[in-house]
């Protein structure tokens, strides 16, 4: 038994290693878009970096596909590591990285000495940009023509955009152009979280399919 849990314990030690190498570069990437709007706002000497923030929640959120975007998916899964497990994994490497990008353009909004920064506006937008992306990406094969973080990533900024050209039609949608706290951009997060929670049980552990 305690041969069995050495083991166990060995291999999600190198699952975790793997999992953390295999992060690709576009991560860092969508952190540096995502801190870019406030950059230029300030370079070009403005105070008001409310929109800003809705587009570095944007960029950052839409990042979390990739942490359904596996490339050591084939190696790792005769691990006892679940699927699950391995993307949450991922997800904290992947989070570290898109968190820096939006700190940073928080700083530099809370520096500007514009309007007070207001966080839940924008919070709502990334979670609600993250909870898409991972569903895109969660629902995505792995085999496809694009990876799957990138088409989660382009897959969630259109999406999210697409809703905001229509809300100007349709007030009950939420719109990116409203920078104030709105919770629907939370039920869309939920929707999107729970596509993800599903799609990543084990395919052996399903007892249906999404």
């Amino acid at each position: 038994m305690h041969v069995l849990t050495r083991h166990a314990g060995r291999a999600n030690r190198e699952a975790v290693a793997v999992t953390a190498r295999t992060v690709p570069r576009a991560v860092a990437a969508l952190g540096i878009m995502a801190a870019l709007p406030a950059l230029v706002t300030r370079a070009r000497g403005g105070s008001d970096l409310t929109l800003a923030l809705q587009a570095a929640a944007l960029f950052a959120g839409a990042g979390a596909g990739f942490a359904a975007d596996d490339q050591a998916a084939n190696v790792l899964a005769p691990s006892p590591t679940p699927l699950v497990a391995r993307r949450a994994l991922r997800a904290v490497g992947v989070a570290l990285v898109l968190i820096a990008g939006f700190g940073a353009a928080l700083v530099l909004a809370a520096t500007a000495g514009g309007p007070p920064v207001a966080l839940a506006g924008p919070l709502a937008v990334l979670v609600a940009a993250a909870g898409t992306a991972a569903a895109l990406a969660s629902a995505a094969p792995a085999d496809g023509p694009m990876a799957p973080g990138v088409s989660s990533a382009l897959g969630a900024v259109l999406a999210l955009a697409t809703l905001s050209s229509v809300a100007e039609r349709w007030s009950w949608i939420p719109s990116l152009a409203r920078p104030d706290f709105d919770r629907r951009w939370l039920v869309v997060a939920g929707a999107g979280a729970l596509v993800a929670l599903v799609r990543s049980r084990d395919p052996a552990r399903r007892r249906w399919r999404a």
